[in-house]
């Protein structure tokens, strides 16, 4: 107790794989409209206590007890000490420490019996009402300029689920308590850390560069704190992989980049196939981040292609932080290829890739990675779009499952989410909620993980299984034939400044379109 005010103390408890509590201390009001002193009186009363008992504890007048106790009678508006008692156990009142050993708390208050009509005069609909600890739930962001498009609508997907859940009551009547900060790459580890401090329940991370998100899932493993992402690079779910006992907090929403080569590869022979392309050559180019090259062999990239029945005329690796895109460009159109597929980089660097590609006449089929995802790409981008082939091994899907969230976001926000971030950030939210959902309590971090593995969920950006190596998301057909099980490799085309559908056959709503003239770009 601290003057006018008390520490409501909750000790909730858990049953999992093995027994947890958690307490909490919040400086508030006494309850029941009491004073202080009059809910130590209460208590007293609520024991068994008599006033000659409570004068002598208190070392006051039996007078001035008899005035509390009349003060408390009149506020809960009842008649009875017994009916004080039943009130006091239904809020959970009692004041602690004990003031003196002499009180006998009775193994349910809730159970008085209640002697005449005036006893039953409390306050009306009373409930022993058990308050639950909110779900605390950190989402965090890359700060800076590149990727502004992207982020913000990562966080406006995350933020929308979480409303959307409060709305119905919460996690099992747990709110959700939400915080969406964006954080530095030299700082994030930190960040993680002070957010463990502050006993939080789940991490959702947006795209960092590899070495700070690598050590950010390190320190999140400390605790066992479940924490989901969706970068691609094929090193953090090899890391996992290879570290589950310690790392196995840590799911990744969808495959690897390696997938995004496998359907670079098919998505090209299907064009031809079909005939829908004429290729004057069967070379190809392979633009890709360093980072993705330490963990995948450049001799098995050169299989994964070959295997489809092309073969690989160059392969450039760029760095990560600093590309050089418009070098690697000039590289591209020396090797004279048929397509280039371009990996994950930022809108500026690719804006930056494909200006000097055209400025080289007569430029290749360029084919890149999740980047046109985000709401209004070709817009920004303008003329240099048109024709630009584009993948996403994780994205929404045009069918009633994905149509509702499209339609509460527009209506949330009044723009489009695109077709990949906020989608999937609106489902690791609700991935997670069903997780909890399984839980006596989300700081049992054991039994969510265990129900985050065992999980098949259908979000607005497709299914969920986390039966990848190191705990990731399936590609279909690349790691299971069943598509219920696994994200379609979605392929499109900005046709006339808008994105087409083209691919997988059986979503395709447009065809692929060779562009014999493409638009030079109007110098700034």
């Amino acid at each position: 107790m601290d003057g006018r005010k008390v520490r409501r103390i909750q000790i909730e408890t858990a049953a999992g794989h093995k027994t947890s509590a958690i307490l909490t201390a919040d400086l508030t009001t006494p309850p029941l409209g009491l004073t202080v002193r009059e809910l130590e009186v209460a208590s007293c009363v609520a024991g068994g206590l008599t006033n000659p008992e409570i004068a002598e504890l208190f070392q006051c007048a039996r007078r001035t007890v008899a005035t509390h106790v009349e003060h408390i009678l009149t506020k809960l508006n009842v008649a009875s000490r017994a009916a004080v008692a039943a009130l006091i156990a239904a809020a959970d009142a009692y004041v602690a420490p004990l003031p003196t050993a002499k009180i006998e708390l009775p193994k349910d208050l809730r159970q008085v019996l209640l002697s005449s009509e005036g006893e039953r005069r409390g306050p009306e609909n009373l409930h022993r009402t058990v308050s639950r600890r909110p779900i605390r739930l950190a989402s965090i962001f890359p700060e800076g300029t590149a990727g502004r498009h992207d982020v913000g609508s990562m966080r406006r997907g995350s933020e929308l689920a979480v409303a959307r859940l409060n709305r119905i009551g919460g996690v099992s009547g747990r709110p959700i308590e939400h915080v969406a900060i964006e954080s530095s790459t030299d700082n994030l580890d930190c960040v993680i850390r002070n957010f463990q401090d502050m006993d939080v329940d789940a991490f959702t991370l947006g795209n960092f560069p590899l070495h700070a998100a690598s050590a950010a899932i390190r320190v999140a493993s400390h605790g066992g704190t479940p924490l989901l992402h969706g970068m691609v690079n094929p090193a953090l779910s090899h890391d996992v992989m290879e570290n589950l006992k310690t790392l196995g907090n840590t799911f990744q929403v969808c495959a690897t980049e390696i997938a995004y080569l496998s359907g670079f590869a098919r998505t090209l022979s299907m064009f031809v196939d079909t005939g829908q392309w004429h290729p004057p050559s069967r070379s190809v180019a392979l633009v890709v981040r360093k980072s993705s090259l330490a963990w995948a062999r450049a001799e098995d990239l050169q299989r994964e292609v070959e295997a489809s029945g092309w073969k690989l005329g160059l392969m450039a690796a760029a760095d990560d932080s600093e590309p050089n895109l418009a070098r690697v460009a000039a590289e591209v159109s020396r090797a004279r290829p048929a397509a280039v597929y371009i990996s994950v980089f930022s809108e500026p660097d690719l804006q930056t890739f494909i200006s000097a590609l055209k400025a080289h006449g007569s430029p290749p089929v360029v084919y890149t990675a999740w980047s046109p995802t985000v709401p209004n790409f070709a817009a920004r981008l303008g003329p240099l779009a048109e024709g630009l082939v584009w993948s996403t091994v994780i994205g929404t899907y045009d069918d009633p499952v994905s149509a509702p969230f499209r339609k509460l976001y527009t209506a949330t926000y009044a723009q489009d989410p695109g077709s990949g971030g906020a989608a999937m950030h609106f489902d690791m939210v609700n991935i997670l909620a069903a997780a909890w959902s399984q839980a006596n309590a989300p700081w049992d971090f054991e039994v969510v993980t265990a129900a985050l593995r065992d999980t098949v969920y259908r979000g607005a950006a497709g299914p969920y299984y986390f039966g990848g190596a190191g705990q990731r998301a399936l590609s279909f057909p690349d790691d299971t034939p069943d598509a219920s099980l696994g994200h379609m490799h979605l392929v499109h085309q900005i046709q006339d400044g808008l994105s087409k559908l083209i691919g997988p056959p059986p979503l395709t709503t447009h065809k692929f379109v060779p562009l014999t003239a493409v638009p030079q770009p109007v110098p700034d």
